[in-house]
C-alpha cells in the first residue's frame, strides 16, 4: 500500500494539500513563495508507523507521468539518476521527513507527492 500527499510548485508558488486517507492522516508544508536559486523544503509527516518507506514524486504540469525522485527505508537515501544532486531528502523519524530543492528553478515547476508504504518493490531488468 502507497498513500500520497500532494504540494505543488508552480511558478515559484508552492501549493500545499493535506488529507486523510483511509490508512493514515497526512500533512503537508502551507504555501511556500520562493526566489529562484533558493532552497526550498516540502514538510511531510503521517500518523502510520507501519509505513517505513517515505518516497517523493514529481508531476510535471507537460507530462501524464509521475517521476520518482527518492525514497527512504530506514534511513537509506536512493535517489533516481542525478536527482541527488538537484534534491536532499533528510527524514526526522518514521513518521516525519522533508524534501528540498537545493536550488529552485523555473523546471523545479511541478506538483510533488509525499508518498509512504510498507515496503519498497525494485523492479530489475532480467537478461533475455
Amino acid at each position: 500500500m502507497t498513500l500520497f500527499c500532494g504540494t505543488s510548485v508552480l511558478n515559484g508558488t508552492l501549493l500545499s494539500n493535506s488529507w486523510v486517507t483511509s490508512a493514515a492522516k497526512f500533512q503537508q508544508s502551507p504555501w511556500i513563495i520562493s526566489n529562484q536559486s533558493a532552497r526550498v523544503s516540502i514538510e511531510c509527516s503521517h500518523d502510520d508507523s507501519s509505513l517505513l518507506v517515505m518516497l517523493w514524486y514529481q508531476h510535471r504540469p507537460e507530462t501524464q507521468s509521475m517521476m520518482l525522485i527518492e525514497y527512504n527505508y530506514v534511513g537509506t537515501d536512493n535517489y533516481e539518476n542525478e536527482l541527488g544532486k538537484q534534491f536532499k531528502m533528510e527524514r526526522l523519524n518514521v513518521l516525519t521527513g522533508s524534501l528540498t530543492v537545493l536550488s529552485a528553478s523555473p523546471s523545479h515547476s511541478a506538483v510533488y507527492f509525499c508518498a509512504a508504504s510498507i515496503t519498497v518493490m525494485k523492479l530489475r531488468a532480467t537478461p533475455s
